[in-house]
């Protein structure tokens, strides 16, 4: 798949239903990109996920079930940079590898995001390389310090070259 267009877009319902009614063709040609949203304190103490004892699982749980729902076995990616680089559910485990289980449990051709700026990040980069035995394509995320790292080249291309390794 060769995309002409990767929309980064919040994994919420507005987000949702406006890419549900994009045309197919338009559809064929993009690969979004699905940031992870935080699940603030507001969403927290609701009814919805105040009386339960893992509300972060079930926030994510319930993105997934959205994202499964309207991606209809379409290649997508997400997103965690919202999240801390070391954020976990409550039983330990890590945000994004939890995020990638559930999606893949449903049957979803998801393509994880590694974010350059924290590939340095021991523990994020041991989720990626758990993430890679299992999953072999994903998008790199560039940001400034990438950019800033380009600028003498070796350690942009010494983190790349890692990445890739990995």
């Amino acid at each position: 798949m060769y995309p002409t267009y990767m929309p980064v877009l919040k994994a919420k319902k507005g987000e949702f239903d406006t890419f549900k009614q994009l045309p197919i063709n338009i559809k064929n040609e993009m690969l979004p990109v699905f940031e992870l949203p935080l699940l603030s304190e507001k969403q927290r103490t609701s009814k919805k996920y105040k009386s339960l004892s893992s509300p972060v699982a079930a926030f994510i749980e319930k993105c997934a079930a959205d994202l499964s729902c309207i991606m209809e076995g379409r290649f997508f990616s997400v997103d965690v940079h919202r999240w801390p680089s070391n954020a976990t559910i409550e039983s330990g485990e890590h945000v994004l590898s939890y995020f990638i289980g559930c999606l893949k449990n449903k049957g979803c051709n998801v393509i994880p995001v590694i974010g350059y700026d924290r590939w340095e990040d021991e523990e994020y980069a041991t989720v990626l390389r758990q993430i890679s035995k299992n999953i072999n394509k994903f998008v790199i995320r560039l940001d400034s310090f990438a950019f800033d790292d380009m600028i003498e080249e070796e350690p942009f291309f010494d983190t790349i070259d890692d990445v890739l390794a990995s």
